[in-house]
This record gives structure tokens, sequence and C-alpha cells, in this order.
């Protein structure tokens, strides 16, 4: 979000994690994009918590704002420990089980990770 293009024009854009515009120190960059990116649409996912001042952007900038709401199919379930016994354990992916996600904060990471499973 914060590395958003706001020069460019897109049809449709997905801002994810807008919980995260009212964290005091980078709920910046989700107010950046929600308010400078050009495009004809966008769509925000996250916690309930920002449907307030998500609307109340939308409406002061005369933008419709529809809210959709989805239920999960499975309950979200955190493990009780890391699959890692260190932070820098190597191979602890091959612990994963089907059905588990994996969290990334980068696409390098994601596609680190993705051939660390593929490998083990």
């Amino acid at each position: 979000v914060e590395m958003a293009f706001t020069n460019e024009d897109f049809d449709v854009v997905v801002i994810d994690e807008i919980q995260m515009i009212a964290d005091p120190h980078r709920g910046a960059g989700w107010t950046r994009a929600l308010l400078g990116l050009r495009c004809k649409e966008i769509h925000v996912c996250g916690g309930l918590e920002a449907r307030k001042i998500v609307e109340r952007i939308a409406k002061v900038c005369g933008d419709e704002f529809v809210l959709k709401s989805y239920d999960r199919f499975n309950e979200l379930e955190i493990a009780p420990n890391s699959l890692a016994l260190t932070s820098g354990e190597k191979g602890s992916y091959r612990k994963v089980q089907p059905g588990d996600c994996i969290v990334g904060f980068s696409r390098n990471d994601l596609f680190a990770i993705k051939r660390e499973i593929e490998e083990s």
C-alpha cells in the first residue's frame, strides 16, 4: 500500500488490511492509497473497525459506499506454536499441513517460502 502507484489509471484497485488506516504510524499509507489511487472502483478488505472512516471518506469525496460482508468458510485458528523452533531454523515448512495459511509480508518472502515448501 505504501508503494501504490498514484500516477497511473486503473479500472479496479483492491486495498487489503484497510483497518491499518487507523494506525498512527502507518495509516497515512492507506489514506494516501484510498484518496490518491486513480481508478473507477476501489474494493477494500479488512476489519470492520475501518467501516466508519472509509464510509466518511467516500461521502466527503462524493463516492458511493457499498458494504459487502462475507463469512469465512472455515474458522481461522492460530497455531499454539511456531513451526520453527528458532527464528533461523530451516526446513520448518515441511511441517505445513493441508489447509494451513502461510503469511508473508512481501512478494519475495512468499516466493522464498513457496520454494522452501516445494523443496521439502
